[in-house]
């Protein structure tokens, strides 16, 4: 099984754990939880995988390779896609069985970043979502085959007959514990002194979309940019997601 896999099958049985302990302490449906769960994990797949195919720049690989998006134990994913793709499923899901969608949201708040960190690990691991080389401390190396070992011998950096790169930041790591971070403070200290609903959703938006702005600026895998090549389309949409939850926090409180 590969380890990216269990990582996201790690992530969704603590998620759905968390958020259904959240629920039962906010008084929420426990079953409406659960079936939810199961809507989110597909929605967040099909967001994930769409966005990889339409945003980082390998359509024509999957135009040769049609079937390969299916494969999505294989990583090739895109967190806000998935992310996107998840909360508007959610938001359908509570106007049909009409529950409080920012209470709902609120549960899987702490579930979403301690998924996610768990997620990152799997991505450091299958060697996606590298980073840009550097000749600090904290650089790692990826052996032969690895995509940053493949993408350095493309353009040139290292010889072709290299057995590992030259030495990269562990962007992956640098987000895993972010959102780890994120997780604590949501679960440990915000939800014990919330007062509206939607806080530690919003509170989560704006976190994550300004860790994952400033790790976009230390990766180096092909990802999408936008505005004329100034931004990566994850930074775009950390930039639209931060003022989103700010605006919407402002009008809540």
């Amino acid at each position: 099984m590969p380890v990216y896999f269990a990582m996201l099958m790690i992530a969704f049985c603590l998620g759905t754990t968390l958020a259904w302990v959240e629920a039962r302490r906010k008084g929420l449906s426990e079953r409406a939880i659960l079936n939810l769960s199961l809507l989110i994990v597909f929605s967040a797949l099909l967001g994930s995988k769409l966005f990889h195919v339409l945003f980082d720049g390998l359509s024509a690989y999957y135009v040769e390779n049609p079937l390969e998006p299916l494969a999505f134990w294989r990583g090739g994913q895109v967190y806000y896609g998935g992310f996107l793709f998840a909360v508007l499923a959610a938001w359908g899901y509570c106007h049909l069985r009409s529950l409080p969608f920012w209470a709902v949201a609120d549960c899987y708040s702490p579930a979403i970043a301690l998924g996610l960190a768990f997620t990152r690990i799997g991505c450091f691991v299958s060697g996606c979502c590298y980073g840009k080389p550097t000749d600090s401390m904290v650089g790692i190396q990826y052996g032969r085959g690895y995509p940053a070992t493949n993408a350095q011998i493309r353009d040139g950096l290292i010889a072709q007959d290299s057995t590992a790169s030259l030495p990269i930041h562990a962007t992956q790591l640098y987000e895993s514990a972010g959102c780890f971070l994120i997780f604590l403070l949501l679960w440990f200290i915000y939800r014990k002194k919330q007062k509206a609903d939607g806080g530690a959703f919003l509170l989560f938006g704006i976190l994550y979309g300004i860790i994952r702005f400033m790790i976009e600026f230390l990766r180096d895998d092909p990802r999408g940019t936008i505005f004329l090549s100034w931004l990566s389309t994850s930074q775009a949409i950390s930039l639209a997601v931060i003022g989103a939850s700010m605006v919407a926090w402002r009008y809540l409180s």
